[in-house]
């Protein structure tokens, strides 16, 4: 037969049973035919491969056919996700998706109609309502410098040369720029200010000018209510006193010369007092009396005030000399220390002079009311009786003060 390869017999062409074959084996050949050949592998194959054996250890490897499986093995899987593949129960499936207890709450506790209604709430207080002119607006296409007018009744987008033309011409319906009006427009205007600017002239105003005084040393006054008036300048050393009889009120006149009120008396012959008694002191003598301060006649101790008002009073008086003793000296109001009744308004002791006179004085000023009156008293205790020299040089005065 022609020589022939396994290979040329896969075009179609069957090993028959009397084909011979040339198999090369340790450097010789060996011819075979086509039974031996297919001997030797079922030899072979019998020797090495247990069939149904092999059938059921696969069987027992595989996992049996089913759809889901199927259907899983094509997905693409993750690792998170095959990871939840070995989760023990529920729990641990919330624990790793991290829901915590919310999903085991029972749905009851949900009121998902108000959790609606408040989202809405929410929702609408933080948008802008609903608004045609809004909506139009929205729809515009605007470009830079381009404003927003109202034209026909609808919103459209105008240029700056079209709202020019609309206000018509520069300077005709708005004021040109002017740096006088912009130094205006940043400042803070009052009611009171903005009002000045309507004023007529300076009269409407009710401002005092100055041309109402010419002269210097002029002074303003008012000769009725808002009504301001001129009053020239007085003479060196006038005072301005008020003249309800003049046309402003008020005049320059002198200083009226200064009114004195008072009096002062004394003791024209001594007065004893007796040892350790209080004596009132009496005088007899007046050397002025302005305004019937003191009577000769009755009462002669006192000085009597006119009207209410601020006075003083001063005492100056000599007792005869002693080495005893105490020397005391008091003024009392409306009253008499020798008599225990008035007022000790003041008093002064001195002690006894051996050999020259004692001599006391001292002052005080009352608040008096008309018709009040001061007295003076003398009280020593030497242990004899001593005399209150009578001299025009010792005196009790008053003078109004105030």
């Amino acid at each position: 037969m022609a020589d022939a390869r396994i290979s040329d017999l896969t075009g179609g062409g069957v090993l028959q049973s009397t084909d011979e074959l040339v198999i090369a084996r340790s450097g010789s050949s060996l011819q075979v035919t086509g039974t031996g050949v297919a001997d030797f592998i079922a030899a072979a194959l019998a020797s090495t491969f247990d069939a149904s054996g092999a059938a059921a250890a696969a069987q027992a490897a595989s996992q049996p056919l089913d759809s889901d499986l199927t259907a899983i093995a094509a997905l693409a899987t993750t690792t998170f996700g095959r990871a939840l593949l070995t989760l023990a129960d529920a729990a641990a499936l919330r624990t790793t998706a991290g829901l915590g207890t919310a999903a085991t709450s029972n749905t009851g506790d949900f009121d998902a109609a108000g959790a609606a209604a408040a989202a809405q709430s929410a929702a609408e207080a933080a948008s802008q309502p609903l608004d045609s002119d809004l909506t139009a607006i929205a729809a515009l296409a605007p470009t830079n410098d381009d404003i927003i007018q109202r034209k026909a009744g609808a919103w459209t987008n105008r240029t700056m040369a079209q709202l020019i033309t609309d206000l018509a011409a520069l300077g005709t319906t708005f004021q040109p720029l002017d740096s006088d009006l912009t130094s205006i427009a940043a400042l803070s205007t009052t009611s009171y200010g903005r009002g000045l600017l309507t004023l007529a002239n300076a009269a409407a105003a009710d401002w005092i000018t100055k041309a109402l005084v010419t002269t210097k040393g002029d002074i303003i006054v008012a000769s009725a209510a808002s009504t301001p008036a001129r009053l020239g300048v007085g003479s060196d050393g006038q005072v301005l006193t008020a003249d309800a009889s003049s046309t402003p009120g008020v005049k320059w006149a002198n200083v009226p010369s200064a009114t004195f009120s008072g009096a002062s008396v004394s003791k024209a012959a001594d007065q004893n007092i007796s040892t350790s008694t209080v004596t009132t002191l009496l005088f007899d003598t007046e050397g002025w009396d302005t305004d019937s301060y003191h009577d000769v006649v009755s009462n002669t101790g006192r000085l009597t005030v006119p009207s209410a008002g601020k006075y003083l009073f001063v005492v100056d008086i000599e007792i005869a000399s002693n080495s005893s003793g105490r020397r005391l000296a008091q003024m009392t109001k409306n009253g008499e220390a020798a008599l225990s009744t008035g007022t000790n308004v003041a008093s002064n002791q001195v002690p006894a002079v051996n050999g020259s006179a004692t001599v006391t004085a001292f002052s005080v000023i009352c608040d008096m009311a008309t018709s009040d009156f001061i007295t003076v008293a003398v009280f020593q205790d030497s242990g004899s009786t001593l005399a209150v020299r009578g001299s025009a040089a010792r005196s009790f005065q008053v003078m109004k003060v105030g």
